[in-house]
């Protein structure tokens, strides 16, 4: 009987850390920075279409930011290598495809005192590439 007791947490360990991790986006407005996990990231060999992705859903940073004030956007350097975009979801902007890890932006709060953004990663530096990783944030007016 012992012996189940010591194997159960055992295999919920081993399978826990066959889970790989998804890299972190950081964005930070004055003295606020944010770190967060993917929502969604497909890392190599995965596919979202063979719904394979590790996925956390609830995964949202939330960046207050003064009106005017630039937030800094900051993607590992394995996410900048197959390019990256800014997307507003409720809008359907997006940003011009970047391939560093650093960009900073200006938002204006005149229409809306929260803005949703997304970071999309992309398996490929080009406009019709195929997203392979969201990061989700909400910015809130200071």
């Amino acid at each position: 009987m012992r012996a189940r007791l010591i194997a159960a947490p055992l295999v919920l360990l081993a399978l826990a850390a066959c889970e790989r991790p998804t890299p972190g986006v950081t964005m930070a407005s004055g003295t606020t920075s944010v770190h967060t996990e993917a929502a969604v990231f497909c890392h190599e060999g995965q596919s979202a279409a063979a719904q394979d992705c590790a996925e956390d859903l609830d995964a949202l940073g939330v960046v207050r930011v003064r009106p005017g004030q630039p937030l800094s956007i900051d993607v590992p350097g394995e996410v900048a290598d197959h390019g990256w975009v800014v997307v507003d979801p409720d809008t359907k902007q997006r940003s011009d495809v970047q391939d560093e890890t650093h960009l900073s932006l200006t938002f204006d709060f005149a229409r809306r005192p929260v803005i949703n953004l997304e970071v999309h990663a992309l398996d490929e530096v080009s406009d019709s590439a195929t997203v392979t990783g969201v990061w989700r944030f909400q910015l809130v007016q200071k």
